[in-house]
């Protein structure tokens, strides 16, 4: 019942995505985002209302609108850094013989790949219908600190926040909310063995922890890519 309700706020989140495309949002300044993030828009005006800058703190660009927002899901669900991790996680899985049942071979590994890639397509698009109704903006900004451990910490604090479209953070309900729906759901084509509260919470955890690696991943790939490219 409780995922039903999650997949009817979703799908209502996503109707109305259309009608918010029609409204202007109200933009505020900024300081200009990283260019190397792409996860950070540059494509917005800037109006007159002032943006104090603070020195170690990830400056929030305008908000999303509904098309933005979805157009981040997309990139997050079907571009290819999104196989990528699906790719490795479901290899990783297959050493490590992760439900058994399944097997070894190319046919163990599809039913691992597919079952970690719906697992993620029923998890980004109930948070996409979520961080729609709450208004929050679903992607990660890298920090303006300096110093390894300062930004490791960061990265990982950024998991479990949300940036309000308003400004501000809150607790990150829509991730935690989706990921563990999402555990709920992905568990109902595994083995009958498999369909307890603990395997739900387990797997429900994991997909948080894999969501603080990709944020640490995102926080020094850009320092990564210039050492490489020199």
């Amino acid at each position: 019942m409780a995922l039903t309700l999650l997949w009817v706020l979703s799908c209502s989140a996503v109707a109305a995505t259309n009608d918010a495309n029609d409204r202007a949002l109200k933009k505020f300044s900024m300081n200009a985002p990283d260019p190397s993030n792409p996860d950070q828009s540059s494509t917005h005006s800037v109006s007159n209302q002032a943006s104090q800058s603070i020195p170690g703190v990830a400056v929030q660009p305008v908000p999303l609108n509904g098309r933005e927002k979805f157009r981040h899901y997309l990139r997050t669900t079907c571009g290819p850094v999104s196989f990528g991790y699906t790719f490795a996680g479901s290899w990783i899985n297959q050493a490590w013989d992760t439900v058994p049942d399944w097997g070894q071979g190319m046919e163990g590994y599809g039913k691992r790949f597919g079952s970690s890639y719906a697992q993620k397509v029923i998890k980004n698009s109930i948070r996409l219908g979520l961080v729609e109704v709450m208004h929050e903006d679903p992607r990660y900004f890298a920090s303006r600190r300096s110093g390894i451990w300062k930004r490791t910490v960061y990265a990982i604090g950024q998991t479990f926040i949300s940036h309000k479209d308003s400004g501000g953070t809150r607790l990150a309900y829509s991730r935690f909310v989706s990921a563990f729906a999402a555990s709920y759901a992905a568990h109902q084509w595994y083995p009958d063995s498999y369909h307890t509260t603990g395997d739900y919470l387990t797997g429900g955890g994991i997909s948080v922890g894999l969501d603080v690696a990709k944020n640490v991943f995102s926080e020094f790939w850009p320092n990564v890519r210039k050492v490489l490219h020199h």
